[in-house]
């Protein structure tokens, strides 16, 4: 509107009484809304102010005030209309309008706004060349169109309102940044606190009560499941409002095959939503990530205040549910390296015990020298021997191996020697009494394990040697000129039958042979190749030290034995004894 025109025409007495009260009516208008504009700080109440002006002044009983956001538009203020229940998203090239009168065809985005409101004009709100909203004005009362004069009217009413709105949209920005800004730090003040109460604990029941009372408290909810997996199943680690099990069956791979993100349960098709989400008032799964790799399951119920999940709590979720996690997996990892130096200091009791049960020092026969070596692949192991004095003129000679390895293995063996001793003390010296009464008692202990036994009873006085070998690897005499006796005579192992009949074997000891009573981790030691040791090769070996003192015969089958496992890792026991008559 030109207002110096008007002015002049004034001074110059050009305007009849109509035109001077009309233009006075337009100027109160302006005065008394700019006083009220400049009162209002919030752009709602901007706003209303300027619809309720505008429609006064135009007489229409319908508008809408719009503002501008990252998003498209948003609904500000309305009279007399129904908002419409989809979201407003429509984008605008410059040049904007002045004013933009709507037509049914809907050529223009502006047009589109028009027909959603059901509007007949829209004005936008420029300020600075920058797009801050539209004003939309329904038909005039008397269906008339907006004429020169009312358009002047509403665009000066918006122009004056457009630096309100934008001074409005900005402390409305900066009052959501610091809001934002607020929030945030509340989070990480929360997240610090929880990631020390986190650190502070190594029980995962306590880590994940942590988790789900924090989530109750931030994100305002009433129902809140922890489900973590545990041997491949979902085991309930917390709940609060729901009713579950110990474990529920949830197909949590299928569900985050495509895309590991947070499922609403309005959108999950099928029968889980029917038959698990809506019996249970599940509102949210969502998963719980460490490494990309599912570990679990938080099922959340509405929010007290019926508002919807934002992708700010997911992200307070996601960092409180690794904090949980990372707790966990340490809590667990402590926990395994606890009980692992239980078992190793339990383990190396035991192993002091079993080395204490072996005969020290090796005894000292006339005539004859002995050596032994007992190397155990684990801390305990299952072989035995052992060398009884039986009498002034004889003693007994014991070797075995038990099924199976480290502790159970060692009891048993621990069992095999206390029963050896008190029949020994007993003065029961027979060797194929001894060995079937050992044999019931295995049976009777039903321990489901099995003995290899070697038992002889050695006159160094006569150099007999009586024995029973109840299925144990073959005792070798090497005789001086390297013939080889194998020491067979027995029956089957010890442990299965309770009624075997064992048979006894004799034979005398020669000047110069060479006996060995050995495990089968001697012959059956495998190289890095899997290529066994073997029988042969041992004979070969004391054939060739054979006439050398027994410490270097040892010396030799013992470098013999490492050379040829080499970095091949021990997985049996290694047990021989060597006897040599002089």
């Amino acid at each position: 509107m030109d207002y110096q025109n008007i002015i002049d025409s004034f001074k110059a007495r050009a305007l009849s009484d109509r035109e001077i009260e009309q233009h006075l009516s337009d100027l109160m208008l302006f005065y008394d809304f700019a006083a009220s504009l400049n009162r209002l700080a919030d752009v709602r109440e901007i706003g209303d102010l300027l619809l309720l002006t505008l429609m006064g002044y135009a007489a229409s009983g319908r508008a809408v005030f719009l503002a501008m956001t990252l998003d498209g538009f948003e609904v500000v203020a309305t009279k007399g209309i129904t908002l419409p229940k989809k979201e407003i998203k429509v984008t605008f090239t410059r040049p904007y309008p002045d004013f933009h009168v709507c037509s049914r065809d809907q050529k223009s985005e502006w047009d589109r706004v028009c027909n959603l409101f059901g509007m007949r004009l829209i004005v936008p709100i420029v300020q600075e060349q920058r797009l801050l909203g539209a004003v939309g004005l329904g038909e005039k009362s008397n269906k008339q169109e907006y004429s020169e004069h009312d358009l002047h009217i509403i665009l000066s009413l918006v122009q004056m309102s457009a630096g309100e709105v934008q001074s409005a949209l900005g402390r409305q920005t900066l009052e959501s940044l610091n809001r934002q800004l607020t929030l945030k730090i509340f989070q990480l003040n929360t997240l610090f606190e929880l990631s020390k109460d986190f650190n502070a604990v190594w029980e995962p029941e306590t880590i994940f009560r942590i988790l789900g009372s924090s989530l109750i408290g931030q994100l305002l909810v009433s129902r809140c499941a922890v489900f973590v997996f545990r041997k491949n199943k979902l085991a309930l680690q917390f709940v609060r409002g729901f009713r579950f099990g110990s474990e529920i069956d949830l197909p949590v791979a299928s569900l985050f095959e495509k895309q590991q993100t947070p499922i609403l349960c309005d959108q999950i098709p099928g029968d889980l939503k029917e038959k698990f989400c809506v019996p249970n008032q599940v509102h949210v799964i969502f998963p719980m990530i460490l490494n990309e790799e599912v570990r679990g399951v938080i099922l959340l119920g509405e929010k007290k205040n019926e508002r919807p999940f934002t992708q700010e709590d997911y992200d307070f979720i996601t960092t409180i549910t690794n904090l949980a996690l990372v707790s966990d997996e340490n809590a667990r990892m402590q926990q395994e390296i606890i009980e692992k130096q239980r078992m190793e200091k339990e383990l190396a009791i035991a192993r002091d015990i079993q080395m204490s049960l072996l005969p020290q020092p090796i005894p000292v026969l006339q005539g004859y020298e002995i050596s032994s070596v007992f190397d155990p692949c684990y801390m305990v192991g299952g072989d035995y021997f052992d060398f009884l004095r039986l009498s002034s003129e004889k003693t007994g000679i014991a070797i075995g191996d038990v099924s199976g390895k480290s502790t159970p293995a060692a009891m048993i063996m621990a069992s095999l020697q206390a029963s050896l001793r008190a029949f020994t003390s007993m003065e029961i010296t027979d060797p194929q009494l001894t060995i079937t009464l050992i044999n019931q008692l295995l049976c009777e202990s039903q321990s489901g394990k099995y003995v290899t036994f070697f038992y002889g009873v050695l006159n160094h006085r006569t150099n007999q040697l009586s024995y029973v070998n109840a299925g144990h690897c073959y005792p070798l005499i090497i005789g001086r000129s390297g013939e080889v006796q194998r020491l067979v005579t027995g029956g089957t192992v010890m442990g299965f039958f309770k009624d075997v009949k064992y048979k006894s074997g004799s034979c005398e000891l020669m000047p110069g042979d060479l006996m060995v009573l050995y495990t089968d981790g001697v012959s059956e030691l495998i190289d890095e190749k899997e290529e066994e040791f073997g029988v042969d090769r041992m004979i070969s070996i004391l054939r060739e030290h054979q006439t050398e003192p027994i410490a270097q015969i040892q010396e030799a089958l013992v470098g013999a034995l490492q050379a040829h496992r080499g970095a091949q890792q021990q997985w049996d026991d290694i047990t021989f004894i060597l006897l040599k008559r002089e």
